[in-house]
């Protein structure tokens, strides 16, 4: 749950969901991780690259699909704030995409 993960600056995540819907939907069918916290990643915890994002603050690295399943939702949403052009996205998307292969195991 969003208490368990933040406890007290749960506060934030939700006064950022509340910005709009779309950010109070979840990013993924098999976590139940949502727009606003990728937004809470950026602004609160000064995440500046994908891979920052994905693994040091949504940990999306442990889940069962790696992050490769909402990988593009993550980027978009992460794109979108720090404005980054495609070229940029794309770069990141792949970067990240690279370290998973490079370093998690697939069961």
């Amino acid at each position: 749950s969003l208490m368990q993960t933040y406890g007290g600056r749960v506060k934030h995540v939700i006064q950022i969901a509340n910005r709009n819907e779309k950010l109070q939907k979840p990013i993924c069918v098999i976590n139940a991780l949502i727009g606003a916290q990728v937004i809470f990643a950026i602004e609160r915890e000064a995440a500046r690259t994908l891979a920052d994002v994905c693994v040091r603050r949504l940990r999306l690295d442990q889940m069962p699909c790696r992050g490769l399943d909402c990988i593009h939702r993550v980027a978009d949403l992460t794109a979108e704030r720090l404005g980054w052009p495609e070229t940029k996205k794309a770069a990141e998307r792949s970067d990240y995409e690279s370290w998973v292969r490079e370093n998690t195991e697939f069961l």
